[in-house]
């Protein structure tokens, strides 16, 4: 098997997460797999509760602001712990799929996935399939993005802030631990500069600068991301705002990558536009067909 489902003592709050077994390239298909449950209707979920239990998915012990309002949901059917069951599964490992990715999909093992803000790997819930969008070690862990398109160009604050309330954990990837990659700027001296009172600092020679521009269309950005993010438009509507959000990010942009010390390797964090590219505009028409 391509990717393995392993857990790491040292790591216990991973849970069970998924490890590439062999090297991959952007494009490559790591896994294909027939989905335990297909969300149209909710009277559908409760047919699949035997196999739910049987994949033996995350569901989080405990209370919690997310467990008391599914519970509220499910108060009222005739079995409810069985549904409150189903819907924290669906709650918590499902992902969108359909028309506007409206239905809600459960696979045994793409579930297992954990999120980057940088993920390696894309999940294609109507197809079922694992594809890679960065290149992959052997040993390295494969993860996805529980946030959508959108989501990944959000600063650090906005996307933390989601995936606690919706997800309730802390993302410590290395984008959410590192600079804020959606609100860096290169310094002529190769150093970052960052917002600091309505103008720019560099943090290497600190050097204040005007940046009027460059805030004006970061607000721009900001406005195209809500508008794509609201639910209002249609499908097309949201990729033309997600496309004006890309310009405006490519006239903020840090020219130089940031670099990262970590696990005893040096890796480079790219700025926003790059990440964009990468994970929208170049990889999800083209390796998904």
């Amino acid at each position: 098997m391509a990717v393995a489902v392993v857990s790491d003592a040292e790591q216990p709050h991973l849970g069970k997460f998924l490890r590439a077994s062999k090297a991959f390239q952007p494009g490559d298909l790591l896994l294909r797999e027939e989905p335990l449950l297909r969300l149209r209707r909710w009277q559908d979920a409760l047919a699949a509760a035997n196999a739910l239990r049987k994949a033996q998915l995350f569901v989080p012990e405990g209370e919690s602001p997310s467990m008391r309002r599914l519970q509220q949901a499910t108060a009222s059917e005739a079995d409810p712990e069985t549904a409150l069951f189903v819907r924290s599964v669906v709650h918590f490992n499902s992902f969108g799929a359909g028309p506007s990715g409206r239905e809600q999909v459960v696979f045994p093992t793409l579930a297992r996935a954990n999120h980057s803000c940088l993920p390696n790997c894309l999940v294609d819930a109507d197809l079922g399939t694992l594809r890679a969008v960065r290149p992959i070690t052997i040993g390295e862990e494969v993860t996805v993005s529980y946030l959508d398109d959108a989501g990944l160009l959000m600063d650090v604050k906005s996307r933390q802030k989601e995936l606690q309330e919706r997800y309730e954990f802390r993302c410590q990837c290395r984008r959410c631990t590192s600079v804020d990659d959606t609100r860096r700027f290169s310094c002529t001296c190769g150093g970052d500069q960052l917002p600091e009172r309505g103008r720019l600092r560099c943090q290497q020679c600190e050097r204040s600068s005007e940046g009027s521009e460059l805030f004006e269309a970061e607000e721009k950005a900001a406005k195209s991301l809500e508008a794509a993010r609201s639910g209002d438009l249609e499908e097309e509507d949201e990729g033309h705002e997600l496309m004006k959000c890309h310009r405006n990010l490519a006239v903020k942009v840090c020219s130089q990558p940031v670099d990262f010390v970590g696990k005893g390797q040096r890796h480079s964090i790219p700025d926003s536009t790059t990440l964009h590219d990468s994970l929208f505009l170049g990889h999800y028409d083209s390796i998904v067909q």
